[in-house]
């Protein structure tokens, strides 16, 4: 059998007899033979030659034909047999079948058509590239809303610190922009968000800028810079208003290291700050100014340096207590802090301030503790502090200051504690001293050229007084008792 296959039907062209071979005679055969169902009853190739007559093959054939092929079935081409219509419906020969196959068009019926790779994939080809094109769409769309999202994080950041920080690496900026970009804030609109975003980077900031990952004690609490809100990270160091503002920063005894940020200065809620005891090096942060609702700085017992900014000095109206003692500041005491109209405690024992004491404090009506000693202040006592009429406790000892004692010095009857040994004052104790009935314990001593009898301050019985445990050879006290604490 000969099977001949084309992607399209094979026509028959009858004026095409002189293209085939004059050697095969089965050939010439069917080129002749036009097939004619309803000839006459006997039948032979030569009765075939008319044109115009037609054979159209029984449904056997249809069923077996296939679009674009033609099916030769050899053998019996070169037979001339005589078959009658009956016949042939009888036994459908293969005469009939192959000449009629040929000369006829081949039918359309359901059948698997041959196609070529190219073509059989074509289609799932432009289906994957759809696919291709439609994921590239959707990344594309997600990258460009993150990098949008990514671009007003960014702004909120710049809003608050200079963009030139986070441009250096390791910078503690740079770390609370990669936070503030991370997963924990994801659940936050940079839009609908941005007074919080703002909070949290700032918060942020704060605890890479003091080497956050080495606290001692807030470590074990994972909410720290968690996706949760910042004012349940840790209630021991941050507490919030009920709008969800930082009033609150109190990380003492923590082990604190580095510097306190610039940032700092955009709570514009915050009312306490404590980093008491810890290892906090750099300067104040003049930022720290701009806290206007700011009433506790306790920044006592660590390494700070520099000097006291005065714009640091306009704090704010509302500061109550200001620590700083026992740092490495140094420079001048600001006439500005005499602004801090509400101030009740200022201490700024064992620094390298410089300079005289500002009169400017003698405006500080409220001031109850004032705590100078063992810096390098020069100069007189500013007669100004006799103004301070709620004043409980006076420490100017260890300086260089001069002068006498005033005799307005009298004039501060809550006075408890008043201490000015190691200074180089001079003169007599005044009397006005004896007005001072809440006096329990004064330090003279290391005032070589101070002299006088402190015997008035026995005249009343109720009360003992401490002096200072090296006795003044000068100065005796006949109620007086040696004070340990010096």
């Amino acid at each position: 059998d000969l099977y001949i296959y084309n992607q399209e039907p094979l026509p028959f062209d009858h004026s095409s007899k002189e293209s085939l071979s004059s050697e095969d005679e089965s050939c010439d055969n069917i080129v002749n033979f036009k097939g004619k169902k309803n000839a006459s009853s006997t039948t032979t190739t030569d009765n075939y030659n008319t044109r115009n007559d037609t054979w159209e093959p029984p449904p056997s054939v249809r069923r077996q034909s296939l679009p674009g092929a033609v099916w030769i079935d050899g053998p019996h081409l070169n037979t001339s047999t005589v078959m009658t219509t009956d016949e042939y419906d009888a036994s459908e020969q293969p005469q009939g079948l192959a000449v009629a196959t040929l000369v006829q068009e081949p039918l359309t019926v359901p059948a698997k058509l041959v196609v070529p790779l190219s073509v059989k994939y074509r289609r799932w080809l432009l289906v994957f590239m759809v696919g291709v094109v439609l994921v590239t769409c959707i990344i594309l769309a997600i990258t460009l809303k993150n990098v949008s999202r990514n671009n007003q994080l960014k702004h909120i950041a710049f809003q608050i610190s200079n963009q030139t920080n986070y441009n250096s690496l390791g910078a503690p900026q740079r770390e609370a922009i990669k936070w503030l970009l991370g997963k924990n804030n994801t659940n936050l609109d940079p839009k609908k968000d941005q007074s919080q975003l703002a909070q949290r980077y700032q918060l942020a900031t704060l605890y890479f800028s003091t080497s956050g990952g080495n606290w001692s004690n807030t470590n074990s609490n994972p909410n720290v810079l968690s996706s949760e809100n910042e004012c349940t990270w840790d209630p021991q160091w941050i507490t919030c208003s009920e709008d969800r503002k930082v009033t609150m920063i109190k990380i003492e005894n923590n082990q604190l290291q580095g510097s306190i940020p610039s940032e700092i200065g955009n709570f514009d809620k915050l009312q306490i700050l404590s980093f008491r005891n810890n290892r906090i090096r750099g300067t104040l942060p003049s930022e720290l100014g701009r806290l206007k609702n700011l009433q506790v700085l306790n920044l006592n017992s660590n390494s700070l340096s520099g000097r006291i900014s005065a714009e640091f000095g306009k704090l704010t109206n509302n500061l109550t207590k200001l620590d700083l003692g026992n740092n490495e500041l140094s420079g001048p005491i600001p006439n500005e802090l005499g602004n801090w109209r509400q101030l009740q405690v200022l201490e700024l024992y064992n620094n390298q301030l410089s300079g005289t004491i500002p009169t400017e404090l003698g405006n500080l009506s409220k001031l109850r503790n004032v705590t100078f000693q063992h810096n390098q202040l020069y100069g007189t006592i500013p007669i100004e502090l006799s103004h301070l009429a709620h004043l409980a406790r006076l420490d100017l000892g260890n300086n260089k200051l001069s002068g006498s004692l005033s005799s307005e010095l009298g004039r501060l009857t809550q006075m408890t504690e008043l201490y000015v040994a190691g200074n180089a004052l001079s003169g007599t104790v005044p009397l006005a001293l004896s007005l001072l009935d809440n006096l329990i314990s004064i330090q003279l001593s290391g005032n070589d050229n101070l002299s006088g009898d402190l015997s008035f301050l026995c005249e009343n019985s109720n009360r003992t007084v401490g002096i200072d445990s090296t006795a003044m050879t000068n100065v005796s006290c006949s109620c007086c008792f040696e004070n340990a604490n010096q």
